[in-house]
């Protein structure tokens, strides 16, 4: 009867504890992390003897609960870490790539457009080159694809600098779940085999370990006393958690703004090679392009400027005077020291024809009372206060600063400082130096060059005419008639010219002729105008089209990214529903279990009911 009454009394048992875990699966079947528990039951051992043919026992001996089984799948929870890893990377890569292809505008907005409508104007301009209404047009839009370019260069910087904070952001996050899975680690030390706190504890894990495998891609490996191994990458990679070992990342960016991977970041820092997956990859990834496209902005900024001022500088204004630069996008950063104790205010400009070479560093000297800038390459130094100009950079000094202060100035060219220079609209140098009249029996026997010599001299009044007698003889006259000299001639000879020579390739004949004469002021002239608009491409289609070309491939990589990410997220839900389905809880099974146990629960209690019926039964024997 003591049997009975102790194997009913095991029943309850292994039922109420089946039920507190059946009841423990639907209550978190909504809970992060949480996989299917079940109990283990086990026949109890017969104390009485372990060898069965010497047992006396006629009845049985009972159940004991032998553990919480935690259902897992390995190899479908590193499937689901592989794919999120791949998600994350793809997902940071469109979402920058996304923010860069913004930064450049549309069609319709941005640098194209601006560049469009300033070739339009000048179009306009070489129209009515004496137009002071079509001048001010062309300085205008010039203006505004200054401020155009400013704005895509200024917007690509700041993305640079949010993609960095977005790294840093990321691994911060990865070193979180890095320390609470050195935690678990060291709780799973403590945790007793078939418990709900282990199984609890791998739970834990598990969901550290996803948000790791977010930034980074993992590999697990079980060791002995419950205990785990995380690994970077694949298993021959850098341990990142172990037993009695843990490392954290970190990220170092280089003066052009790449990032490098570092391990042990808090200890002792090393760089290591940077996974192709994870959320860390996409973000580098979006960080190469970014570098890409601004060196690539950059690169048309300056050569925009220089192609414009070159050609404007190759001209005359309206007042006859030779063209200047229109346009600069040299600049100065200025970086303050992090050490710095005082309150020193520092601004500095640059001379839009300056092109200087290296860093400078400013120090202040509390003796002196004075700054002292100096050019890091070639130790050449000035010293002062208040302002302080060298090579072409000004430095305006100011506020409450320390011994010590330091700041690095350092020369910059691009987008981001292409600014308007001249704007004064009649500086504008539509017309070409000199006016040239070829006869027709000239034109088409010969080409002419003519360069600037101020070595050279005639005499007379411009323009002057040049005249061939005979194949071999150039008769020079000047605007009065006069002769003012007479030259031999062969084929490649340069002729003579008040400041300049004429370069004539060709064989003239006889009666050919040419007239030339530096350009009086307002003059309806557009050669030089039409030779800067040619220099663009095609009605400007060469700056245009460069820039379409950058958009379209940072274009064709967002895509690229969109679709990856697609593909990427449709298989990390692929992977998280096999999860689900082999070690999620499934609130059908667990109400059909429920109904089981309960059963089972009840089918206990008979028995002792029954037991007990039996020794009341014995009570009342006479």
């Amino acid at each position: 009867m003591s049997d009975l009454l102790s194997i009913g009394a095991s029943g309850l048992r292994v039922s109420r504890a089946a039920l507190d875990v059946v009841g423990g699966n639907v209550v978190n079947a909504g809970t992060e992390g949480y996989t299917r528990r079940r109990v283990e039951a086990q026949a109890a051992p017969d104390p009485s003897s372990g060898y069965i043919q010497y047992t006396t026992r006629a009845s049985g001996t009972g159940a004991i609960v032998g553990g919480v089984i935690r259902s897992q799948d390995q190899f479908l929870a590193a499937e689901l870490r592989n794919s999120m890893a791949a998600a994350a990377e793809a997902g940071g890569t469109r979402k920058w790539l996304s923010e860069i292809e913004s930064s450049l505008g549309t069609q319709s907005t941005g640098i194209a457009s601006a560049l469009r409508s300033f070739y339009e104007s000048a179009e306009d301009l070489a129209a009515a080159p004496t137009s002071g209404s079509a001048r001010a047009v062309f300085l205008e839009r010039m203006e505004t694809l200054a401020a155009r370019f400013r704005d895509t260069g200024s917007s690509l910087s700041n993305l640079e600098s949010d993609i960095h904070m977005d790294i840093d952001s990321t691994l911060f996050d990865a070193n979180a779940a890095i320390a609470e899975l050195d935690n678990i680690n060291k709780k799973l030390l403590k945790a007793k085999d078939g418990t709900a706190a282990l199984a609890s504890l791998r739970d834990q894990r598990d969901v550290a370990l996803t948000r790791l495998a977010e930034v980074v891609p993992v590999h697990i490996q079980e060791t002995g006393l419950n205990q785990f191994i995380v690994k970077l990458g694949g298993p021959t990679g850098e341990t990142i958690v172990g037993p009695g070992e843990v490392h954290t990342f970190g990220a170092e960016y280089d003066e052009n703004g790449g990032a490098r991977l570092l391990f042990d970041a808090g200890f002792a820092p090393r760089a290591i090679t940077a996974p192709t997956s994870g959320a860390y990859a996409g973000l580098t990834t979006a960080l190469g392009t970014l570098k890409t496209t601004q060196d690539a902005v950059d690169e048309l900024a300056n050569n925009f400027a220089a192609t414009l001022n070159e050609q404007n500088q190759n001209g005359v204004d309206l007042a006859g005077r030779p063209g200047e630069v229109l346009l600069a996008t040299n600049g100065v950063d200025v970086t303050e020291s992090t050490q710095n104790m005082g309150r020193a205010a520092v601004a500095a400009t640059i001379d839009p024809s300056a092109n200087p070479e290296g860093t400078y560093e400013l120090v202040y000297n509390d003796a002196t009372s004075s700054w002292t800038m100096t050019n890091v390459e070639t130790g050449a130094s000035v010293s002062g206060s208040g302002t302080l100009t060298m090579d072409g950079i000004t430095a305006d000094l100011g506020g409450e600063p320390r011994t010590g202060d330091r700041f690095v100035l350092t020369p910059t060219t691009g987008a981001q400082n292409m600014r308007l220079i001249n704007k004064d609209a009649s500086r504008i140098a539509t017309a070409a130096p000199y006016q040239i009249e070829k006869n027709n029996r000239f034109d088409g026997a010969a080409t002419m060059t003519i360069i600037e010599d101020p070595t050279t001299s005639l005499t007379g009044t411009a323009p002057h005419t040049y005249s061939w007698t005979a194949p071999d003889a150039v008769t020079i006259t000047d605007a009065d008639g006069l002769v003012v000299a007479t030259v031999p001639f062969a084929e490649g000879d340069s002729l003579p010219g008040p400041g300049f020579q004429i370069q004539v390739d060709g064989s003239p004949p006889a009666g050919a002729s040419v007239v030339v004469g530096a350009t009086p002021p307002n003059i309806a002239d557009n050669s030089n105008l039409l030779a800067m608009i040619s220099a663009g491409g095609v009605d400007g289609a060469g700056f245009e089209g460069s820039f379409a070309g950058l958009r379209t491939t940072v274009s064709a990589s967002l895509s690229e990214a969109r679709t990856r990410a697609t593909i990427a997220e449709m298989s990390t839900d692929s992977a998280r529903s096999a999860l689900a389905d082999a070690t999620g809880v499934n609130l059908d099974e667990e109400a059909a279990d429920l109904v089981r146990y309960q059963q089972s629960y009840e089918a206990a209690a008979r028995i002792i009911a029954a037991a007990q019926d039996i020794f009341d039964a014995l009570l009342n024997v006479r």
